[in-house]
């Protein structure tokens, strides 16, 4: 009779640990305005895709992806990089109440990410994260919304590390 028992919680827990195993994540193509992109979304979090602005979200937290227009209609003019960084960073709420407090260059998937951290001008709290990269004309960003920044940048660097810019993705007008 114990045998029999012990064979029966064996079978049920091989049953119940193939049942409980999580899903693969998988990369999913999205259309962000002009630029096709993959990305490997976080687990947990939903996607609502937009258009030009897709949104990660999770409870209060929420990173956005988005397809920010050129500041000028020639696609061959090159912006230093210190130009399109104010202007990507003008393009968000409160920018005017914040201040760069470290940049760096970031190789992701053959491409360049510039990556921006900002903080409150006055009391130095209160970080922000932006990425982006210049793609034919055409600025694709990640940015930090809302939410605590412990929580939100792991899932930000998960984001940013994960995204490809898919060769097709052009910049059509």
């Amino acid at each position: 009779m114990h045998r029999a028992e012990t064979v029966t919680v064996l079978i049920l827990a091989v049953t119940m640990s193939g049942s409980c195993a999580r899903p693969q994540p998988i990369r999913r193509d999205l259309q962000v305005g002009v630029h096709r992109v993959r990305v490997l979304p976080p687990p947990g979090w939903e996607i609502l895709e937009h258009g030009r602005q897709h949104l990660f979200r999770n409870g209060e937290m929420q990173i956005s992806l988005i397809d920010l227009a050129p500041a000028v209609d020639d696609s061959s003019f090159q912006a230093p990089r210190a130009i399109q960084t104010a202007y990507v960073l003008a393009s968000f709420r409160q920018s005017e109440r914040h201040e760069i407090a470290h940049r760096e260059r970031r190789p992701v998937e053959g491409r360049t990410w510039n990556e921006v951290q900002t903080w409150s001008r006055v009391s130095h709290l209160d970080p922000g994260r932006v990425a982006y990269l210049e793609n034919r004309g055409h600025f694709l960003v990640l940015a930090i919304d809302h939410g605590p920044i412990e929580a939100t940048a792991p899932v930000f660097d998960s984001l940013l590390t994960t995204i490809q810019v898919l060769a097709d993705s052009a910049g059509a007008k």
